[in-house]
């Protein structure tokens, strides 16, 4: 773990300094690129995004994402089922490729005010820093996509043909369902099976599933603060209507996860290996 973070630490210090990004297919590297190559194909547009923590609009230089993606991948990245962002911070969300083809999206890269790179949080005295790179999408957009939709500090990407195949048969249907939650609200900071982001802990190895309690455990999933009032992980989406249930699913999942033999699993009809952190890591370090 300690490894792992340390080159996420160099490849963060690298990026933040260059302006540069490397890009990823299946986690073959496919291209590097700097700002300054980036603008030379791809034109600069000044967006504006709505921040509900000050209700006003923030504007930033940016590039079109879906021109940055061609001029990189060619179309094959329109045939890939997703997109994963790594952050300075170890956050790994993963974005549907089908949100990119329905919505516009954009790479930003500095302010337009030329002012720092940065956005206010929801404390007014939390600021966010946003170098090197921060998500940004269409005007309007907001209310009908993820927090995870929107990285900052991105230092990577890559976009693969094959999600991970750590999914229930869809017989099981409680955990199937856990398996969608999981994926879509945990595992951009909580690892399992090598997969994901490291921000939180690797909920298959610490003692989660292993609570006595499983009702605080469950109130703590759905609002961690009320629970424990220095806790940093965020509250589980208010949009949720049965949140028990859907979190009971996720720790289900959880168990069914655990349960598994092989430290990965893997697609029985396809063999290619599955992107995840250490893999990126690896690549980089070579």
């Amino acid at each position: 773990m300690a490894r792992l973070s340390f080159l996420f630490f160099l490849f963060s210090f690298s990026f933040v300094h260059a302006k540069t990004m490397k890009f990823y297919f299946d986690s073959k590297l496919v291209k590097t690129l700097s700002v300054n190559e980036m603008e030379k194909s791809v034109s600069i547009e000044t967006r504006s995004v709505y921040n509900p923590n000050t209700r006003s609009y923030e504007k930033f230089k940016s590039f079109d994402f879906k021109e940055l993606l061609d001029l990189v991948y060619g179309k094959r990245w329109k045939e890939a089922e997703e997109i994963s962002f790594f952050t300075s911070d170890n956050y790994v969300p993963f974005i549907p490729v089908k949100k990119f083809l329905m919505k516009d999206s954009f790479l930003a890269f500095d302010s337009a005010y030329g002012s720092k790179f940065t956005t206010v949080g929801k404390l007014k005295d939390q600021v966010h820093d946003l170098e090197p790179f921060y998500l940004i999408w269409e005007k309007g957009s907001r209310w009908d996509l993820d927090r995870s939709d929107w990285p900052f500090k991105i230092v990577g990407i890559s976009a693969y043909s094959q999600s991970f195949n750590l999914i229930p048969k869809s017989s099981e249907k409680i955990q199937l369902h856990g398996y969608k939650l999981f994926k879509k609200y945990c595992i951009a900071c909580h690892q399992v099976k090598g997969v994901g982001g490291i921000k939180g802990s690797n909920l298959l190895k610490s003692e989660v599933l292993q609570s006595s309690n499983r009702a605080r455990l469950i109130q703590y999933i759905i609002d961690p603060k009320s629970v424990n009032k220095s806790s940093k992980m965020p509250f589980f989406p208010k949009r949720i209507r049965n949140k028990k249930a859907a979190v009971d699913s996720i720790l289900q999942y959880l168990q069914w996860l655990d349960d598994k033999k092989t430290e990965r699993v893997e697609s029985p009809s396809k063999k290619k290996k599955i992107f995840s952190v250490e893999r990126l890591n690896n690549a980089l370090s070579n």
